[in-house]
């Protein structure tokens, strides 16, 4: 079961990733964030795997959450060097760190997240 649940978050976050993140890459001298319209305009990443992935969401915690890390350091230095104004683009962001720090362990900063995610909805609450 924990297999069954990591493999469908580790693909939500990673498609999740993958989606919100194209464009050109930031240039390194700018001090301040750099404004953003669309998801187009931010980075792309890539994560080269020695083996098959299917292997990678199998093995054991310490190997996964490595990958994990790397992937989390990346969604975080969008967001860190990024001021991005669409609200749809930071939720895909916010989500996909969200996923990661849930499949990582890291509970308290996924509840963190979470708030911050749920304070990006632009839907009123039901009553």
């Amino acid at each position: 079961m924990k297999i069954r649940v990591r493999l469908s978050s580790f693909w939500l976050a990673v498609a999740l990733l993958v989606a919100v993140t194209a464009g050109a890459a930031q240039d390194a001298s700018t001090p301040s964030k750099r404004k953003v319209n669309a998801a187009t305009d931010l980075p792309r990443f890539s994560y080269p795997v020695a083996s098959p992935p299917s292997v990678l969401l199998t093995a054991d915690d310490a190997t996964f959450n490595a990958f994990a890390d790397r992937v989390l350091a990346d969604v975080n230095s969008v967001l860190d060097q990024y001021d991005i104004e669409d609200k749809s683009t930071l939720r895909q962001l916010y989500a996909a760190r969200l996923s990661v720090q849930a499949l990582t362990g890291n509970n308290q900063a996924a509840l963190t997240t979470l708030k911050a995610l749920k304070a990006l909805q632009e839907k009123p609450k039901a009553e």
